[in-house]
């Protein structure tokens, strides 16, 4: 994952000097292999992530309520300033942690991330607080109400960072990628919740895609 400059606004590693090139998982062979922490070229900007340390904590997944108050602890020091930009002398707000499963490194789905409320909200206050780390999918009222639960204007700036990153500018042309990547990012990221609200995708697609093109155009101002 690239981070630096003018990728994630609002976090400490949006002041790297430049941008660095991030490991946090490698696929080798068909399978997912551990990650070596020797495996990075400071000289090319290219980085383990694990060299900024890590957390280690025992998960029950048939009772994974009895880890959150541990899994908060460590998402508010990563929120409260950033290891990975401390690194390079830099304080600031960290993004959050990724929690992989030692037992079985292989398996992604064993994999989940916690974010802190500042990173989320990207220094916005929202009309209702949410928990830090969520174990089950909430159970909304309305779509609208799901819409806005599941595309934070942080997920809205993310799309833009994207284009950024791959050299596209923010003009009409590229809204069709930035739809598709916002899209992809819900659908990967969210789908237990709209399972929860007993709505399928079909269901919500086209108010994603109506809010996420109102977010474009008035950030673009075409």
């Amino acid at each position: 994952e690239w981070v630096g400059a003018g990728i994630q606004k609002g976090v400490a590693i949006n002041k790297l000097p430049a941008r660095h090139w991030i490991l946090f998982a490698v696929w080798l062979n068909g399978t997912f292999v551990e990650l070596q922490i020797d495996w990075q070229i400071p000289e090319l900007n290219i980085y383990n992530i694990n060299s900024a340390g890590f957390y280690n904590i025992a998960v029950d997944f048939n009772k994974p309520e009895a880890s959150v108050a541990i899994l908060e602890k460590a998402t508010l020091e990563v929120e409260a300033n950033c290891p990975y930009a401390k690194l390079f002398g830099i304080d600031g707000t960290g993004e959050g942690v990724v929690w992989k499963c030692t037992d079985s490194i292989h398996d992604p789905r064993l994999w989940f991330k916690s974010k802190g409320e500042k990173h989320s909200d990207v220094g916005r206050k929202y009309k209702h607080k949410k928990k830090i780390v969520t174990i089950a999918p909430e159970k909304l009222a309305s779509i609208q109400a799901l819409i806005e639960e599941i595309l934070p204007s942080w997920r809205l700036e993310q799309g833009l960072s994207y284009l950024k990153e791959n050299n596209l500018d923010l003009e009409p042309k590229n809204l069709g990628k930035y739809l598709a990547w916002v899209g992809q990012d819900v659908k990967k990221e969210e789908s237990d919740t709209i399972a929860a609200n007993d709505l399928e995708w079909k269901d919500v697609t086209k108010y994603i895609t109506l809010k996420a093109k109102e977010f474009y155009n008035k950030e673009t101002k075409y």
